[in-house]
Order: C-alpha cells, then structure tokens, then sequence
C-alpha cells in the first residue's frame, strides 16, 4: 500500500534539509537517547527515525543493523502523518503494514510505538521509535517519555545546527578581524553554552524518571524507573566530568570511575554494605568513558538487585586498570552467585542486552566467573591513542 505525502511535504523535505543532517556519522547525544529510550520501554529495538524523499535514514539506532530503509517500508513515514504519536500493539493486525517491514534475512517487529520530531516551524521531520518482536503496549509513563524525548532530540537537531553557523560565522570573523586569543575566547563560551544545554537536558529526564518513580504504587515500575535513572545519571556524569575538567577530549578515569561509584552508592540498597572504586590514572576519550562508565554502573545495579538476598550484606567492588594498549574494569560482589549455564550473550534480561550493546561499543570482550563468594564481570578493550 502506498504510503500518502504529509500534506505540505515540500516545505517538511526544506525544513530537513536546512538541518544538514542526513547521512552524517552517528553522535554521542543522539546514541545515548535512544539508549535511555531502549531501557526504559524494555524494547530490543529503538531508533531516531528521519523521513527523506523516498527513505527513512537513522540518525541514531539500538538493534537494527542497517543505517535506511525505502519509505514504502517504513512505519514512521506514517506516524509523521499523525498529530504527534503513534502506537501500533501489533503490526499484523493492521492493514497498513501487511507487507515486509524491512529487508529479507532482518527479523520483522510486531510492535511500533514513535513520537514525532517535530521542526521549529512544527513540520515533521521524523520520529523517536521503538519496537518489539512481540505484541505489547507501553506504560502511560514510557509513553510520555517518548513524547519528551522527541523534543530533546529535535532540541539536538536545532542547536546542532545554530554551532554549525556560529563556526562557520567565527571561522570568518577569525579571518578578517579577530585574533588568537579573541577565537579561543570564543570556542570556550561556546563549548560552555552547549555543556550547560546538555546538563539541563539530562536534568529534566532525570527528573521526569525521579517524579515518576514517586508517583508510582507499583514496585516493579518503581525497581524499572530506578534503573533508567541509574543509567540518565551515568550519561550526566560524563558532561558533569567534561564541565569540571574544562577538557572536550580526553576525561580522567579514575576521577570519573570515583564520583560515579559515589553516585551509586547513594542509591545502593541497606543491606549493602558499600561500593569501592579503584582505578589505575588514566586519561580516556568521552567515545570510551561513555561506554564504560555505563557498563560499570549497569553491573553494580545488576549487583544490587540480583546478587544479595535482603539481610545477607556484601559489598561491590569496581576495579580499573591498565596493562600497555589493554584497558580492563571488573565488577565484582560477594553475592549468591549466578546460576548454573548462565552466559551473557544468552541472557535474556534487559540489563544483558544493554551490556552487551555497550561492550560491543568499547569494540571489548566481556566474561564472568566465580568470585569466591560471588561473580565476577570483566570487560577488557583496546585504549585509544593519547
């Protein structure tokens, strides 16, 4: 079935252009939303979906191993048609997506939820997305996270492109009448203003998940809610380290790896005796601190929730170290253990999936084994040159 235009297409094709985004490198910003939005809706599949001409290209992806598909076979081509938001429990019972959603050999979803990008004159751009391979519905909660995350991705797009002309106008002025010191002056203000916008981005989802998990009479929502805020605290740790050290490109790990532990021990449960934090001083790129502190703080938050039975007390330990071109952290508790036949890369559980996606983002390996009482976890990666 073919597809109808948005009623001022030409004007949404302009207004996506403008933006020069399409067919750029993937961004840190744009992968750690879709990472949030992956955990808190327990989808396998979440994506920053931009509907071109005759395809949808993502900007961002989380368990889709394609970077486009043909508009013809794209569901968000028919949420832009919808006034924000679009939910589909299963795409077999609509006759809208009768046909293949994506290209032989690629597992076909059965369910689709998107929340509209919206540009600033209110044309759609694309969608935030996630889908499942089984028939499901979301939590009014996960629905109004989709909604806020839309707008801090079209946020993204927006300052995006505003740097793109403020470097481009200061390239120029460097040229003609500014000197040295005057540009660097300038780089520096502007390297603020965009930490600060992305603090304050992280501040309000943190909240959003805080408030939620407040509201909220269920425990299971609560333990779900409490996770995702581990994680949005993990990302804010980065920027907050990038704020403190005034240095874009290279961030102190064992400063980094000490204020996250600090952060999850303020959330740690009491019979949790405490979190330790050892780590060899080594400066790293935000492309591997990124990664790594959100594998660190997923394994200490597995740990509290399935290594300790209530009223058996234990501690968790997070080592990093260095050894030449090999970089290596360790999770490790005193807990019950893991059960027999246990493997990561069988796991079912959301925090397996999460791990394994930010593993393979360090290009490392992961393991685990006996801790003698407990488990250990390792995650070994190549560092990037200085």
């Amino acid at each position: 079935m073919k597809i109808p235009e948005h009623p001022d297409e030409s004007l949404r094709l302009d207004a996506l252009r403008r933006l020069e985004i399409l067919d750029t490198p993937p961004e840190r910003e744009f992968d750690e939303i879709v990472e949030v939005v992956a955990a808190f809706c327990e989808t396998p599949i979440a994506l920053v979906s931009l509907i071109d001409a005759d395809r949808q290209w993502f900007k961002a992806s989380i368990g889709m191993g394609i970077r486009e598909t043909s508009r013809e076979h794209s569901i968000c081509a028919h949420t832009i048609l919808e006034p924000d938001f679009l939910e589909v429990r299963d795409l077999l019972d609509d006759p809208r997506f009768s046909g293949p959603l994506f290209a032989a050999g690629i597992s076909q979803p059965r369910f689709y939820a998107g929340a509209v990008l919206e540009s600033d004159d209110g044309l759609p751009l694309g969608t935030i997305c996630v889908l499942d391979y089984t028939p499901r519905e979301l939590t009014e909660a996960q629905r109004k996270l989709l909604r806020v995350m839309a707008r801090q991705v079209t946020a993204h797009l927006s300052l995006r492109r505003v740097l793109k002309i403020e470097r481009e106008v200061t390239a120029s002025l460097a040229n003609t009448l500014l000197d040295q010191q005057n540009l660097l002056s300038q780089n520096e203000v502007l390297r603020q203003e965009v930490d600060h916008r992305v603090k304050n981005s992280l501040q309000m989802v943190g909240s959003f998940l805080a408030m939620q998990s407040r509201k909220s009479s269920d425990p299971a929502v609560k333990a779900q809610l409490s996770e995702a805020l581990g994680r949005v605290l993990a990302i804010a740790g980065v920027h907050d380290q990038l704020h403190r050290s005034g240095q874009a490109d290279r961030i102190p790990v064992k400063v980094f790896l000490e204020g996250l532990g600090a952060r999850l021990a303020e959330t740690r449960p009491a019979f949790i005796d405490a979190v330790t934090v050892s780590s060899d001083d080594i400066s790293l790129s935000p492309d591997q601190v990124m990664p790594l502190g959100l594998a660190a703080s997923e394994l200490v938050s597995n740990a509290f929730k399935h290594a300790y039975s209530e009223g058996r007390g234990g501690t968790v330990s997070v080592v990093f170290a260095v050894d030449g071109p090999t970089g290596t952290l360790i999770v490790r508790d005193q807990g019950s253990g893991l059960p027999a036949g246990f493997e990561p890369d069988s796991g079912a559980g959301l925090g397996m999936k999460v791990l394994s996606t930010l593993v393979a983002r360090l290009g490392g390996t992961l393991s685990h084994e006996p801790g003698h009482p407990g488990t250990c976890f390792t995650i070994r990666f190549a560092l990037e040159p200085s």
